[in-house]
């Protein structure tokens, strides 16, 4: 009885590997670069066939901009880059990336009540180039909140959320 409770702890930690990478495949690689490290040159590259900043998206930062390549077969995505309220993923086609989705996210200054309890207002932005994500190469903005100006059934447009995430900006800069 002793030999096979011993027997199950030594393999125990070997079945939970696999769940903990999961499966079989490796983790992801994470890392922090600038805006010049040589690395993100194809990622810049695949986000210069879009254009991000003339759709009204935030602009990339010279510094803390984490990179994540995945090591999966397969998926929507192949990597991400986020940096402040940006999240991009990207498809690795042949040997190029390919922009899949934008993504940016902000929380605003006014509280709502929700059945969760109290919610900051919140604006989603996304612009996707693939299926599965929003209309591709539509841009679509969401507005959770009491703000008279983007509530309602209307289809907000980045005129539309400018000044109000100006408005945002110094209100969390006054915080």
């Amino acid at each position: 009885m002793i030999a096979s409770n011993m027997g199950i702890k030594r393999i125990a930690p070997l079945l939970i590997l696999p769940i903990l990478w999961g499966g079989c495949e490796p983790p992801d690689t994470v890392k922090y670069l600038s805006s010049k490290d040589p690395e993100l040159a194809p990622i810049l590259e695949a986000m210069e066939e879009i254009h991000p900043a003339s759709l009204g998206f935030e602009p990339i930062p010279e510094t803390g901009i984490r990179l994540r390549v995945s090591n999966r077969k397969g998926g929507d995505y192949n990597a991400t880059v986020d940096f402040g309220h940006t999240w991009i993923a990207f498809k690795k086609v042949k040997d190029r990336y390919k922009l899949a989705v934008q993504e940016e996210s902000h929380d605003g200054p006014g509280i709502m009540q929700t059945p969760d309890g109290p919610t900051p207002e919140h604006l989603f932005i996304s612009y996707a180039t693939a299926p599965g994500w929003t209309p591709p190469n539509t841009m679509v903005i969401l507005y959770s909140g009491e703000d008279s100006r983007l509530r309602g059934n209307r289809t907000l447009t980045m005129e539309d959320i400018r000044p109000v995430l100006r408005e945002w900006e110094n209100a969390n800069r006054e915080r």
